[in-house]
């Protein structure tokens, strides 16, 4: 049974991972070669470019999900010292899974945002952006910060995953503290980005992204060196 588990989750994984090649080779079928692929501050086409450098985008996040995947093997494959330091991978190990398929369904909404937008406004000789990409970016990251919210508090004390810094470093208190956090401000500002993205277009909803990763990464390193102050080694 574990093992039909293992493969259907498996399956599902490179479904995620390779979606964002078929919705890029589906648009290639009718998208004329030459695509708007860049426009000013408020929404004007300012440039156009191959429809196939969106190959080159699909195929970087796919290294990055391939790399997510090979890491899980190691993970998956290492020798350990104790039960606990196994049990700890193997919990990264799944966190890394869910990321990976995060990752995937991201640039699967924004690339078929991007390359619809793209159609319309390639067959319509349209001389503006026919869809928000913005707006459409607010949802998606909205959608990323909920996953990775929920993902974070069962993040082990490694090197590699999860908010590292020099307080939530010191030992598995400081760390959970931190994750645990962490995590609650992820989904708030997961679901704040969703509202944004309700209320905001263009470079509004542009500004809003960047203010909340910005605020959300501050007040977490902040509240990572608070917790250091409860529960820290300090020598």
């Amino acid at each position: 049974m574990n093992k039909t588990n293992n493969k259907i989750k498996e399956l599902i994984f490179w479904i995620f991972a390779i979606l964002p090649f078929i919705i890029t080779g589906t648009f290639m079928t009718f998208l004329p070669d030459r695509i708007p692929t860049h426009y000013d501050i408020n929404g004007n086409i300012d440039n156009y470019g191959s429809k196939h450098t969106y190959w080159i985008i699909a195929g970087l996040m796919f290294v990055a999900i391939v790399i997510l995947r090979l890491f899980m093997l190691y993970s998956d494959k290492k020798s350990y010292s104790s039960e606990k330091e196994q049990a700890h991978s193997l919990s990264n190990s799944n966190v890394l899974y869910y990321v990976g398929i995060g990752i995937g369904i991201f640039e699967s909404i924004t690339i078929f945002f991007t390359l619809y937008s793209a159609y319309i406004e390639s067959t319509s000789g349209s001389t503006k952006a026919q869809i928000d990409i913005y707006k459409i970016l607010t949802f998606a990251f909205g959608f990323i910060f909920i996953l990775f919210g929920n993902l974070l508090p069962k993040t082990r004390k490694n090197r590699y995953l999860g908010i590292r810094t020099i307080w939530s470093m010191n030992n598995e208190k400081t760390w959970a503290a931190t994750h645990k956090f962490g995590g609650v401000l992820m989904i708030i500002s997961g679901f704040a980005m969703i509202i944004l993205g309700i209320f905001t277009k263009g470079t509004t909803a542009l500004i809003g992204i960047l203010v909340t990763i910005f605020a959300m990464t501050g007040i977490v390193t902040y509240y990572s060196y608070i917790a250091y102050k409860k529960y820290g080694d300090k020598k």
